[in-house]
């Protein structure tokens, strides 16, 4: 199991603020890279289906809530698991990364890309979604996430043939959110549970997960 560790710089003797102060900065700016890590392995374990090294990159409690699970990390891996029995699996591209660190604690937000092929009404098609991943991290001796959110932006569908047409249920598609709309749509044809609330760049749901961000910058439980 691979896990980051958290670098440390032993400050001896006496030190005015000023050293204090760039101690600090030099070892948070030594956080970054590992939470960088994190990420980015996350979505390469994800896609080849490594679980165990998966499972280290969020802290045992930990939650994720995505377009189609909500709930403790552990359990997404396990229906992870039966998702990749059920369909092809999905390809996360992940962008850069926007981390700030304040002592033990750290938000995350990336930028991400989600590839899928699927058939959709006995049309071979390819799905893309643009989206971010906020993520509330935590160092226990090494960074990992103790809770995720995916904020979704925008998505499309296309036919792996090109012009053939897809026959979507209009008012099934309609029913879905307008940034997720056709993951949202193929997911609930195979059977997934969609979350139709996840905050979105204009909404008030998103302004309650910054609430939380602050928060937890702060030091306290969300």
């Amino acid at each position: 199991m691979e896990i980051i560790r958290k670098q440390s710089v032993a400050v001896t003797g006496a030190t005015s603020g000023s050293e204090k102060a760039i101690s600090t900065a030099f070892i948070e700016a030594g956080d970054e890279p590992q939470i960088a890590e994190v990420i980015r392995n996350w979505g390469f374990w994800r896609d080849q289906g490594q679980w165990e090294k998966l499972g280290t990159t969020f802290h045992p409690e930990g939650t994720i809530q995505v377009s189609w699970f909500n709930g403790r990390f552990e359990d997404f891996i396990s229906a992870s698991r039966q998702m990749r029995k059920m369909q092809r699996g999905s390809k996360h591209e992940i962008g850069a990364s926007r981390i700030e660190v304040r002592g033990r604690r750290a938000l995350a937000e990336t930028n991400v890309r989600i590839l899928t092929r699927q058939d959709l009404h006995g049309v071979e098609c390819d799905s893309t979604t643009w989206g971010r991943f906020y993520d509330f991290f935590e160092d226990r001796n090494h960074w990992a996430i103790c809770r995720r959110v995916a904020l979704y932006e925008k998505d499309r569908v296309d036919p792996v043939m090109p012009g053939t047409p897809i026959p979507f249920d209009a008012v099934r598609l309609a029913a879905m959110p307008k940034a997720y709309r056709f993951l949202g749509y193929s997911l609930e044809l195979a059977g997934f549970s969609v979350s139709t609330d996840l905050p979105t760049d204009d909404g008030a749901a998103m302004e309650a997960l910054l609430r939380d961000g602050e928060t937890w910058m702060k030091g306290d439980r969300v």
